[in-house]
């Protein structure tokens, strides 16, 4: 608390992001209380940096995680590898110096790698201007009475009200609809559990995004899991519904 005022930090000059997507309100806050930027970046460990914002990085692309590294191309394509249209959400693949080799499993090299171009496994959408936007991972679309819902976009609308610390939104098992969107939700301080916040968030997740979209159960968790970077462990929760809801048929409807 009030870092800003407890240390010195003159010798601060910039700040970048890791483990789960950095977003607008984050982003805008953290400038604002502490004169400096924090950047978003995207890579992988076999792929190094590919996707980075950069210092002076204009407010209305607050939550992007910025344009391509030099050296690497971007793209985001639809099911046939054909790239969509500017502000359509699609997979994200990249082309670069570096890539991957999937030792003795051709049948995997065939599926990631496509004419020098490698999968991400990342939902994204390109903006005009050449920004990249994050939607989801493609393990985390929920598929809900024939509906594919990212789980990230989701979580973005949760995390825009003031109650919410943060969150992670899962498929959960249903009989009727193969899978409801889950939504495991950390509070601020001052926010207690009920029914009422439940009905709350979920009205307000329909203000901000398609109203089918709303997450239609909420559990209230004190943390998240996480991995040693950061990262949710989506996995886990999902396995953790399966468990609680076995007794409902674990399929999707289509």
């Amino acid at each position: 608390m009030d870092a800003e005022k407890r240390y010195d930090l003159t010798s601060l000059r910039l700040c970048i992001s890791a483990g789960e997507t950095l977003t607008a309100d984050t982003y805008l806050k953290w400038k604002k209380r502490f004169g400096i930027e924090i950047l978003d970046h995207l890579g992988s460990s076999e792929l190094h940096y590919f996707l980075c914002a950069h210092p002076n990085m204009p407010e209305d692309k607050a939550g992007s995680t910025g344009v391509p590294v030099p050296g690497y191309e971007c793209k985001i394509v639809e099911d046939n590898f054909r790239e969509v249209p500017v502000g359509t959400v699609g997979t994200l693949f990249i082309r670069a110096p570096v890539g991957v080799t999937y030792w003795r499993k051709p049948h995997k090299q065939r599926e990631m790698i496509h004419d020098g171009w490698s999968n991400t496994e990342l939902l994204y959408r390109e903006d005009e201007d050449g920004y990249f936007w994050y939607v989801s991972r493609v393990d985390d679309m929920i598929v809900t009475a024939g509906y594919k819902i990212p789980g990230g976009e989701v979580e973005k609308a949760l995390n825009k009200h003031p109650a919410v610390l943060e969150s992670a939104v899962v498929a959960s098992p249903n009989h009727v609809r193969g899978t409801v969107v889950k939504a495991y939700i950390v509070l601020r301080q001052g926010y207690e559990p009920s029914k009422e916040l439940v009905k709350t968030l979920q009205d307000f997740v329909k203000s901000q995004i398609d109203p089918y979209k709303y997450p239609r159960r909420i559990e209230f968790v004190k943390e998240i899991p996480k991995g040693p970077t950061g990262k949710i462990l989506r996995k886990l929760l999902r396995d953790m519904e399966y468990e609680k809801h076995g007794g409902e048929e674990k399929k999707t409807v289509v």
